[in-house]
């Protein structure tokens, strides 16, 4: 039987320290999509949507796309505004039965009511779902990752590129990994590993700098059998929350000593690195 997989997108990167609050009107200004239209607006183009798409296609899935949502950055997100966004997905989740989701997020909301928006969000999700329910969420770079997206996302996948040009190519990963989590093949879940600092200190850039041979390093380590995906995440310094800064996820099973300890090297150079900067 197909898989009946739930995918939606939602993103803002919060300046907590702008005093314009984000509202409805500032979602409508970039774009608020709702099901086939949003298929039809960015389902052939370089989006996570498309990735979701990608991987629908080819495991034959039954895919339910509720909305596609995004607001230039801006203040913390108004509660009336968020519960705008989130009630839909939440609504669908509790009117169909499904195998997965699929999430196309940010990775720094921050909320007038809560620091981490993506948490709340997988929060109000799996408080309807349980725990068993297989939950891919894809990040952009500069997410500064909670330890409750962690916890609730059993799957993590930002993407690689800054400037960022890959955002397809993370939504097939997530998708892929997703559905061999959905057949019962793998079993992954997600670790985390930051250092107390507010952001990398090349900003995220991959062309050049430091970042080069890290992305080079995480590909390398996903190429094992237990390994599905490593995101390394420059974080967001201009949101005021407690886990604000660079983190490294890896998304996988089996020796979650060695993924850690992998993980600890890579924010190991990411801490040195702005140490070497700064006694320069």
């Amino acid at each position: 039987m197909p898989f009946h997989v739930l995918t939606a997108e939602m993103s803002h990167e919060t300046n907590s320290f702008s005093l314009q609050e984000t509202d409805e009107q500032a979602f409508r200004n970039r774009y608020v999509l709702m099901n086939a239209e949003a298929i039809a607006e960015r389902g052939q183009e370089n989006t996570e949507l498309a990735g979701f798409l990608d991987a629908g296609r080819a495991h034959g899935w039954h895919v339910n796309h509720v909305l596609s949502a995004a607001a230039g950055p801006s203040g913390k997100v108004r509660r009336e505004t968020f519960n705008w966004l989130c009630d839909p997905i939440v609504a669908t989740v509790k009117q169909h039965s499904f195998d997965g989701l699929l999430l196309g997020l940010h990775g720094a909301m921050d909320l007038d009511f809560c620091e981490d928006g993506e948490g709340e969000l997988l929060w109000r999700i799996r408080s309807v779902v349980g725990e068993e329910l297989p939950i891919a969420i894809t990040l952009d770079p500069h997410a500064n990752v909670s330890k409750q997206m962690c916890a609730l996302a059993d799957i993590i996948v930002s993407f690689k590129t800054y400037p960022h040009i890959d955002m397809r190519k993370t939504g097939r990963q997530a998708g892929v990994i997703l559905h061999r989590a959905m057949a019962g093949e793998i079993k992954p879940r997600t670790i985390r590993v930051s250092r107390p600092m507010l952001e990398e200190v090349n900003g995220g850039r991959t062309d050049i700098g430091p970042m080069i041979d890290r992305i080079s390093r995480a590909r390398a380590y996903e190429e094992q059998t237990d390994v599905f995906a490593v995101s390394i995440n420059a974080g967001f310094a201009n949101a005021d929350v407690a886990e604000v800064g660079p983190t490294v996820l890896v998304t996988g099973q089996g020796d979650l000593t060695a993924h850690t300890a992998f993980a600890e090297t890579i924010a190991d150079d990411i801490w040195n690195c702005l140490l070497y900067t700064s006694d320069a």
